[in-house]
């Protein structure tokens, strides 16, 4: 019986999945002054992406502007943010 070979199925989309901001990354796009993504600045206030979202759909996150349908937030507003108490902790008993 002769050897068949498995055809295998390539991506039809070669790129691979981009990697996450750090913080170098982060730096690097303050000091050119451009706004931060919902990822980026996430990770700029130590939260998760999830709970920034919540925030902003509560009107309780900082202030952000839209580029499109995408927030983008400016380092002074998470600065201000931050410095104006929030977010503010709570405990569940």
């Amino acid at each position: 019986m002769a050897a068949t070979k498995l055809k295998t199925r390539k991506s039809r989309n070669n790129s691979e999945k981009p990697k996450p901001p750090t913080l170098a990354d982060i730096a690097l796009r303050i000091s050119m002054g451009a706004p931060l993504n919902t990822e980026e600045a996430a990770l700029y206030l130590g939260l998760s992406v999830g709970t920034l979202h919540i925030y902003r759909c509560r009107g309780e996150g900082p202030h952000c502007e839209f580029a499109g349908s995408r927030p983008r937030y400016t380092k002074s507003a998470l600065d201000a943010w931050v410095a104006s108490g929030k977010p503010k902790q709570t405990v569940t008993p």
